[in-house]
């Protein structure tokens, strides 16, 4: 879903949120990889804010 060109932005950006809790609940976690995509739904112009408001509440938690 991610890396599909045509994937609406909604679902990649729900798609980026919930890979970053995966990879955070690894072991050990992917700390670095989670950090990532949290951070790229907080730099898309058009997400969510409640996509936004999860992505900056996970990187507040770490």
């Amino acid at each position: 879903m991610i890396e599909m060109p045509d994937a609406p932005a909604e679902q990649k950006e729900k798609a980026l949120v919930y890979r970053g809790v995966t990879y955070g609940k690894l072991t050990p976690p992917q700390t670095d990889k989670a950090i990532a995509d949290w951070a790229t739904v907080i730099e898309m112009p058009d997400a969510l804010a409640e996509c936004k408001k999860i992505a900056e509440d996970k990187l507040k938690s770490i």
